[in-house]
C-alpha cells in the first residue's frame, strides 16, 4: 500500500504541474482552475444545471461555489433561470459566457495537443489506454470529457 500511495502522490505532483493547475490564472484566462472547471461543467449542461449539482459533482464548498457563481454573473457569463425556489434555479452560460468558455477550451486543447505532439500514433494510443485504465482503477466509471 505504501508504494501505491507514494506513486500516486508522485503522479499527482507531476500532473498538477503538467496541467498548470498551480498557476493563479488557468491558461492565462484570468480565472483559476476551479473557476475554469466550474465553467466547463456549466457549459456541458445547455439546459442548465443547479448549483447544488455543481457542488456535488465537483465536491466544492457551498460558500466558495456561491462566490464564484456571483463573480460569473457579475461578468455576464451566466444567467440563472426560473426554478421552484431561489435554490433551484438552473444556471446557463450567456452568449458572453459561451464565448469566454469556448476560447478557454480552444487554448486548453491546443496546449494539450502541443504537449503530446512529439508522441507517435502508437504512443498516443498507449497514453489514451493508460489514462483510461488509471481512471477505471481509481473509480471513474463515466467519461465526462
Amino acid at each position: 500500500m505504501t508504494d501505491a500511495v507514494a506513486a500516486l502522490r508522485a503522479f499527482n505532483r507531476f500532473h498538477t504541474g503538467f496541467a498548470g493547475v498551480l498557476q493563479p490564472s488557468y491558461m492565462q484566462s484570468g480565472v483559476g482552475v476551479t473557476a475554469a472547471r466550474l465553467l466547463y461543467e456549466i457549459a456541458q449542461a445547455p439546459d442548465g444545471v443547479l448549483a447544488s449539482a455543481l457542488r456535488a459533482r465537483l465536491d466544492l464548498d457551498a460558500g466558495h461555489t456561491s462566490r464564484m457563481l456571483a463573480s460569473f454573473e457579475k461578468r455576464g457569463w451566466i444567467i440563472r433561470g426560473r426554478g421552484m425556489d431561489a435554490r433551484q434555479r438552473p444556471i446557463c452560460l450567456t452568449r458572453e459566457g459561451r464565448r469566454f468558455f469556448d476560447a478557454l477550451d480552444r487554448r486548453t486543447r491546443a496546449d494539450m495537443e502541443a504537449r503530446i505532439a512529439g508522441l507517435d500514433q502508437d504512443e498516443r494510443a498507449d497514453l489514451v489506454a493508460a489514462l483510461a485504465r488509471v481512471r477505471t482503477l481509481l473509480g471513474d466509471p463515466v467519461d465526462r470529457g
